[in-house]
């Protein structure tokens, strides 16, 4: 059974599918490595605040991935 996300931005899910798709993948993965698939991202946060980054995962209301850096010292 699928669970539809949430109405956002006046959009809603009637039906949602998945199957495997070996070259759709394939796809993914070569337009992600050329810079051609743009994921927005909502906030980013140093791996030292992973617990404020999870509250703003945990709260948000929008789009956009939550990102966890590392900075290396």
């Amino acid at each position: 059974v699928t669970v539809p996300p949430p109405p956002e931005r006046d959009i809603t899910v009637t039906r949602s599918s998945v199957r495997m798709d070996t070259e759709g993948m394939t796809t993914l993965v070569a337009m992600a490595s050329d810079g051609r698939l743009h994921t927005p991202v909502a906030a980013e946060f140093d791996l030292q605040n992973a617990r404020l980054a999870y509250e703003a995962f945990a709260n948000r209301k929008g789009r956009g991935r939550i990102v966890l850096t590392c900075q290396n010292t």
